[in-house]
């Protein structure tokens, strides 16, 4: 899938702050995320990454600043209203995965797929599954699969409805190095094939090589 007007801002981020009481851990003045160009988030653990992700997707209200969305022209959003639109326009691959335990794999991710309010494609999630080599696992719950399985059916889930970005937060967290390149040529090959646009939040430097630009987040002592 060919993204469309590809170096137009999908995300636009001025002025924005977020503290815990008196102590400030995000401050980023400005930013902006394209199609055409995945981005690396990249800061020490404590850095804010994760707050910033859970600002973007609508799960956190910022201390200040402003973000505003534009979404294959179908969303022109704030920050305060892109939460309810965030199964349309996230696909995330969170730390701990969160896949759903009483569901079969092939469950989850017709759920991803029906909460993004777009027409179930079981085709293109049986094409996720085969790719990733989890397709004979696809009856099978999360419970019954390895944590190399879980981690690429995690990847599935996020790609299934094919959003207007992926994210991924610390998805090489813990992995060797043979692991880390396989996971991130999965996921750069998967958002390509999505169309979506991708951002990782990671502190692992290792994966600087697969990103054109970065975002780099400094500790709440630096910004103090």
């Amino acid at each position: 899938m060919t993204r469309e007007n590809d170096a137009n801002p999908i995300i636009k981020v001025s002025d924005l702050r977020h503290s815990y009481g008196a102590r400030e851990i995000l401050s980023i003045s400005d930013w902006e995320l394209t199609h055409s160009e995945n981005q690396l988030l990249l800061g020490p653990s404590g850095s804010g990454k994760t707050t910033f992700l859970s600002i973007l997707t609508g799960l956190l209200k910022p201390t200040s600043g402003n973000i505003s969305f534009h979404i294959n022209n179908e969303f022109n959003l704030t920050t305060e209203m892109v939460g309810k639109h965030i199964a349309s326009i996230f696909g995330i691959v969170f730390q701990d995965h969160h896949l759903i335990s009483s569901l079969t794999l092939e469950e989850n991710l017709r759920l991803a797929q029906q909460l993004s309010k777009r027409k179930p494609d079981t085709e293109w999630a049986d094409h996720l599954l085969n790719i990733l080599g989890l397709y004979s696992r696809r009856k099978d719950k999360p419970t019954l699969l390895s944590r190399g399985e879980i981690q690429r059916a995690a990847i599935a889930r996020a790609a299934s409805t094919k959003p207007a970005i992926i994210i991924a937060d610390e998805p090489t967290s813990a992995l060797d190095d043979a692991n880390c390149n396989q996971v991130m040529s999965l996921l750069e090959s998967l958002s390509n094939e999505a169309g979506s646009t991708m951002l990782v939040a990671s502190h692992d430097k290792r994966i600087t090589p697969y990103f054109k630009k970065a975002l780099e987040l400094q500790s709440p002592e630096v910004l103090s």
